[in-house]
């Protein structure tokens, strides 16, 4: 499931270019990615490998120093890696785990930016889903 809240951008490379836009930099955005899992890594080494910078963090870290070893960020926690990126993109368990990463001790929350981007690649329950995406979006987090 994928939740908006607010107006629902007509395609990805809208959503792409709005920040550089806005700065006039014609700097990639920077992308976040926690839970290096099955699915997690491949999907964060294929956003490294179309150009974007990454930054990574998982609870083990032989996940992380993988894509470090391949130019990705390593990101302490949560809060650290969200406070350096536009985009955040999780891939974890289920719905208690995703809700910590966001809203728990050093969760990304913490560290949004009002206009960043928050994507959970996750299988949780949806109204998990609504949840993290009304309180993001108190905070202005897309």
């Amino acid at each position: 499931f994928l939740y908006f809240i607010g107006p629902v951008p007509r395609n990805l490379s809208s959503i792409m270019a709005a920040p550089a836009a806005a700065t006039g930099a014609a700097a990639p955005l920077r992308v976040g990615y926690i839970g290096l899992g099955l699915m997690g890594k491949h999907i964060a080494r294929n956003i490294l490998k179309a150009g974007f910078p990454v930054v990574v963090h998982n609870r083990s870290r032989g996940k992380v120093q993988e894509l470090v070893a391949e130019g990705a960020e390593e990101g302490v926690s949560p809060a650290d890696v969200a406070g350096r990126v536009d985009v955040v993109m999780t891939n974890l368990p289920d719905s208690p785990d995703v809700f910590d990463i966001v809203f728990g001790k050093d969760g990304c929350a913490s560290a949004m930016k009002p206009g960043s981007i928050f994507v959970d690649n996750s299988t949780i329950k949806p109204a998990t889903s609504r949840e993290i995406a009304k309180r993001l979006a108190e905070i202005g987090v897309i």
